[in-house]
């Protein structure tokens, strides 16, 4: 089998008491780490998101210190949807399995992916961070985005909260939440995805691309 499709999970602590557990025992001694490298700043520019109630939040990626600076601030218990290859490391892949992080095909989403979705937003109070790029982005514009928001929102009758992460020069770092809402079932889901993706370039420091793809 190649090593890249091969998984290594704890399959049955996705949204567990114990994952819950572990992301709280994690966000105590990040918030010492992340205190020290980052000024933090939060900003809500709508009605705040209810911890006791399910939400997708969907941000722009642009550093591997994204997830676990969010988890500081939406606070567990919390799921993310991480690439597949990440799991291909045994100590890597359990760990973030037990943290309830969903192994994703970029480019194929799969029924278990769906069915792991499902049953963690069936869970009181479990959240699920969605970059909406797909992968971080490494020019001064945000990415295309993809489906997956706005799917998995319809899908599971979730508010989106939509999510800027800036990265300052001064070493400063602003996380925006805007105001969560539920995309409209009868647009086209690409329209509904590029909303998505205007509201989160409103929350942070980089726009969208609008010069002509050749």
């Amino acid at each position: 089998m190649n090593e890249t499709k091969q998984k290594f999970e704890l399959k049955n602590f996705y949204g567990s008491t114990l994952s819950h557990i572990s992301q709280l025992i994690g966000v105590f001694f990040l918030s010492f780490y992340f205190n020290f490298l980052y000024k933090v700043e939060v900003e809500f520019t709508g009605e705040k998101f209810d911890q006791n109630k399910n939400y997708i939040f969907a941000a722009n990626h642009r550093s591997l210190n994204d997830p676990p600076l969010l988890g500081l601030f939406i606070r567990p218990p919390i799921s993310f949807l991480a690439k597949r290859e990440l799991f291909s490391n045994s100590m890597l892949g359990y760990l973030i399995s037990l943290l309830s992080a969903v192994p994703v095909d970029r480019d194929n989403t799969g029924s278990s992916t769906l069915k792991l979705v499902k049953k963690i937003l069936n869970k009181e109070a479990w959240k699920l961070v969605i970059f909406i790029e797909g992968t971080r982005s490494k020019t001064e514009y945000l990415g295309e985005p993809n489906n997956g928001a706005v799917f998995m929102s319809r899908l599971t009758k979730t508010p989106i909260v939509p999510t800027g992460i800036s990265y300052r020069a001064d070493g400063k770092v602003l996380i925006k939440f805007g105001e969560p809402y539920m995309p409209e079932m009868k647009t086209p889901i690409e329209s509904e995805s590029n909303r998505c993706l205007e509201l989160i370039s409103k929350l942070c420091d980089y726009k969208i691309d609008t010069s002509e793809k050749v």
